[in-house]
This record gives structure tokens, sequence and C-alpha cells, in this order.
């Protein structure tokens, strides 16, 4: 079971308050955010050793007064270095508001009763409110003075993943690598013969997995999932909002794109690899399902329906030279829904296609991350 309030404190204690000119406690949170939220002393002592694992080497030397003498931050991948116009007076600012609304949030989603939601709102609404509060900083600002690689948000985010991964009954940390492949892809791009054809079958490659994604988001945390990035996902907002995260709606063309690949990595603890691997099956399962429910009521709805159906049929064969060939394939295509012999087999293809389709072209491997 996730300990959504240990993800709380990785999440919080993994920014860089003191960079942003806040005054922190013996927990390492401002006074303010330690009175509100209580930690326990295990608590605290967990999730700083999951931050300094985050961290890596990157937490180890420098000072934030040699930082903001010529403020930059760097590409975690190509090392570019870019110039931060900052001075430490609107990083002070940027503190306040991440203290300000930190503690809003809290509030709002009535910690520590719903800690779940807390955490969900403070994941995703926090970066955004003190975005709207401090502009392009706020996104820029690094977690550490010496080697300013990554946001303080993906810190953040790292320290709450990494938490999850704490096993109680063995007292440490016990993460492990789950990676996902749906390996069918190839055959939509193969069988594609239109444009619509080939985003319809992204589409839907994409929706399976999200439904997939989202079944370990919700019992673990979406920060958790490592690859594809979650953040700001119209999709993953429509989850959230499910949850009463009061995040914007996302409008209709946004949760038309087809915005997931057909892989991803989740951190997990150790314990938990096989479960996950029946939820993701199972969501899977249970996406392809809704899929092919929905294309049969549509299907059953057009040929019981329209009255105009068969002439319909007649000028869609009317292009085939050979009679007899028109003349079966009209007659097999009015007989769907006759109970005839025809409408048996039709059924018994389409109930094939539906048992098999997915399930035997998606795989996964859970690799445990072995300490020391």
């Amino acid at each position: 079971m996730t300990n959504w309030k240990l993800k709380i404190a990785g999440f919080l204690l993994a920014l860089p308050w003191q960079g942003l000119g806040q005054e922190v406690d013996s927990n390492g949170l401002p006074a303010t955010m330690s009175a509100t939220l209580q930690f326990t002393n295990d608590e605290v002592t967990i999730a700083a050793k999951a931050v300094e694992t985050a961290a890596a080497m990157s937490v180890n030397g420098g000072n934030w007064d040699s930082f903001f003498s010529d403020p930059a931050v760097f590409h975690s991948i190509s090392g570019r270095r870019q110039a931060l116009p900052a001075t430490r007076a609107e990083a002070n600012a940027l503190g306040k508001a991440v203290l300000e609304e930190a503690v809003a949030l809290i509030a709002i989603y009535r910690w520590p009763e719903e800690a779940k939601e807390c955490y969900l709102a403070l994941w995703r609404l926090l970066p955004d409110r003190c975005w709207e509060r401090c502009g392009a900083l706020s996104d820029l600002f690094p977690s550490f003075p010496l080697m300013p690689d990554r946001s303080m948000w993906d810190q953040a985010r790292i320290a709450a993943a990494y938490c999850t991964t704490y096993d109680t009954k063995a007292g440490g940390f016990r993460p492990a690598i789950f990676a996902f492949n749906l390996t069918s892809i190839q055959e939509y791009v193969f069988t594609a013969r239109r444009t619509q054809d080939f985003w319809a079958g992204s589409f839907m490659q994409s929706y399976i997995v999200w439904e997939a994604l989202k079944a370990v988001a919700d019992a673990f945390g979406p920060d958790t999932v490592i690859y594809p990035d979650l953040h700001g996902q119209p999709l993953a907002d429509l989850f959230l909002r499910e949850r009463q995260i009061a995040v914007a709606e996302p409008t209709g063309r946004e949760l038309q794109i087809a915005g997931f690949p057909n892989v991803f990595n989740v951190l997990l603890p150790q314990t938990a690899s096989e479960m996950v691997g029946t939820m993701v099956k199972q969501a899977i399962a249970g996406a392809r399902d809704a899929v092919f429910r929905a294309v049969d009521t549509m299907l059953q709805s057009v040929i019981t329906s329209d009255g105009a159906l068969h002439g319909k049929i007649d000028e869609a064969v009317s292009d085939i030279k050979n009679p007899q060939l028109r003349d079966h394939i009209a007659e097999a295509l009015r007989c769907l829904q006759s109970g005839t012999r025809l409408s048996r087999e039709w059924q018994a293809i389409w109930e094939r296609q539906r048992s098999h389709f997915l399930t035997e072209e998606c795989f996964w491997i859970c690799l445990p991350w072995v300490q020391d």
C-alpha cells in the first residue's frame, strides 16, 4: 500500500528551500510547513534518504551565494550552459510563493485525511501556481547550486517516486524498474492506407497504453512513471479531475492527441512487480474490450436501424465487375445480423480477434535496482 504521506515528505524536502531564501528547521522544512504537516522523525529520516539517493552526486558541494554570483543552468544531457537572469530577491520571492502555495494546497485538500489527493494536488498544481506568480524562473530554478542540471520540480518528483519504494517490513528501500512494451504498433503502421487509418490506430494504441498507465498512477502516483512524463498530459489531467483535483479541463482537441508511446517505464517497489504486471494486463484487456464493444454497438445500430442499408450495400459493391462475387458480398453484408450461417461465422471471427487482440503482443519485465 502506497504511503502518500511519505511521498509528500520526499517531494517537499527535495525543494531547495535555502536557495529560495527560506529558513528551515531541523526537519529541513520551513517552520510553518513543519508545524502544519507534523511528520514523524522516521518519516523525515526516510524521506531525506530518498532525496539524497535521488540527488546522486549533484547535491555535494557548492553554495547558493556562489551560484547567484553568476546564475546559470545546464542542460542535463548536452551540458550546454544557459545564463539564468535571476537575483537573490527574485529567488526569495519565488521561495515565498512556493511556501504559501504549498501550505494553501495542503489546507484545501484536507491534510492529513486525504493524503493521496493532497499529494496529487502538490504534484500537479504547485508548479503551475508558482509559475503564475513568478513566471519562467519557477520552471528553471535548479535543485542544487553546484550542478544546476535539473529543475527543483524534477528533483521533487524523483524523490517522491523513490519514496514509493520504501519497504516497511525490510526497513529500507527496495526499488525496481518496471518496463512495459506493446509490440503490435508496427501492425497499425503497416495496415494503414489513409492518414485517417494511421491516426485511428495510433490513437487507439495511445489510449490503451494510457489505461494501463492510469492504473499504475492511481495505485502508486503519477510521479513513479519515469517515461513518459505524465505531468500536464491531457488524459492524466482528466484522471486528476476525476480525483477532484482542480486542474483545468482538457479541451476536446487536446484529448484527441495520440500522446503516449507503446512503451513505458515505472519506478516501483520490488514486491509490487507481479501485482503491477497483472494490473497492467487487466487494464489493457478492459480497454480493448471497451473498444470492441463500442465498435460492435455502432455496427449493430447501423445494420439494424438504417432502412436504406440494402440500397447502400448495393451501391457500395456496384463497382465489382464479377456479378457472382458482387451478389455474394452483398448478400453476406445483408445477412450479418440475420442469424444465418454467415452471421454466426462473422461473430465467431469477431470474438476470436477480440480475445487475441493485444494480449499476445505485450510483455513486461521488472528489474530489481540492487543497492550497494
